[in-house]
């Protein structure tokens, strides 16, 4: 039935073409943009409703928030909000999110808005998980509204060794109103997140040293960005609460690298990503906030 469904899921993107939107394509949290916009593989944290659903299963069980805070090129800025609520065999969450520039001489004075909400469901289906999206997504020029529905669908698959995952995504398929000027980025991503090493203490389970990496491709059917792109990313977490992360985008039009550092203890996580960009133009900032309850 998994594989059935794993099919039936790679098939229908075959079907589906897209562009624009193009802010559904930065990743609003510091983990996935420090990670080079990896995540689909596993994730562990209710940001999984943006990179893929089926991660919200990776959540700690209770109640979740956090929230972001992206500084991007051109006076952009953004914000994320997402809560979770995870039981043994179920899990949901809720997410929104803002990104606007202001009005600037660089846009001719016009106001740029987008924005994103949205509610995913995740579930175990043996030993594998699956996740469904919903979002309502809006775009403002100055007084012009546009708006649209798009759907996420994702899976996870844990392999025995290595704390090994397989993931795939299938995101933002659906359609904005007519007359809009741009359409929904779909894209379908997937890899493999592995930790090679691992060092515990001898008297207990915490983890002295554990490495953690994630392959993944990704595929927009879209003229106006690359339509491949690779997605590398490297994480370090030291004594079990401290995390140091770098990533890697091909063909991304302002970011390669990326650069990060973490801090995880009792019920707080604390995640900055630092983004040079690769024309040296400027930095880009993302700071995410998150907290159990």
């Amino acid at each position: 039935m998994l594989y059935k469904l794993i099919f039936l899921f790679l098939v229908s993107f075959a079907s589906i073409n897209a562009q624009g939107l193009a802010f559904l394509e930065i990743p609003t949290d510091a983990t996935a943009m420090g990670l080079g916009g990896t995540g689909t593989s596993f994730r562990a944290d209710g940001f999984s409703t943006e990179s893929n659903p089926a991660g919200i299963m990776n959540a700690a069980e209770g109640k979740s928030v956090a929230i972001s805070n992206l500084i991007w090129v051109g006076n952009v800025k953004g914000y994320r909000l997402d809560t979770v609520k995870k039981s043994k065999k179920s899990a949901i969450g809720v997410h929104i999110t803002t990104v606007s520039n202001g009005a600037t001489q660089v846009t001719s004075g016009l106001g740029l808005q987008f924005f994103a909400m949205g509610l995913g469901y995740a579930t175990n289906i043996k030993k594998a998980k699956m996740g469904i999206g919903i979002k309502y997504v809006g775009e403002v020029i100055d007084e012009i509204r546009y708006k649209g529905v798009a759907a996420d669908i994702g899976f996870q698959i844990p392999l025995p060794k290595q704390e090994t995952h397989l993931g795939f995504a299938l995101k933002n398929i659906g359609k904005m109103e007519q007359n809009a000027g741009n359409v929904l980025p779909t894209k379908l991503q997937g890899g493999i997140s592995i930790v090679p090493f691992q060092l515990n203490a001898r008297e207990s389970d915490k983890h002295l040293l554990k490495i953690r990496t994630l392959i993944e491709g990704s595929y927009a059917p879209n003229a106006d960005l690359n339509k491949t792109q690779l997605h590398l990313g490297l994480e370090a977490k030291v004594f079990d609460f401290l995390l140091a992360r770098t990533g890697y985008t091909s063909g991304a039009a302002l970011r390669k690298w990326t650069f990060g550092v973490g801090m995880a203890k009792d019920d707080l996580k604390l995640d900055y990503t630092y983004m040079p960009f690769s024309d040296g133009s400027s930095i880009g900032h993302l700071l995410t906030i998150g907290i159990k309850v």
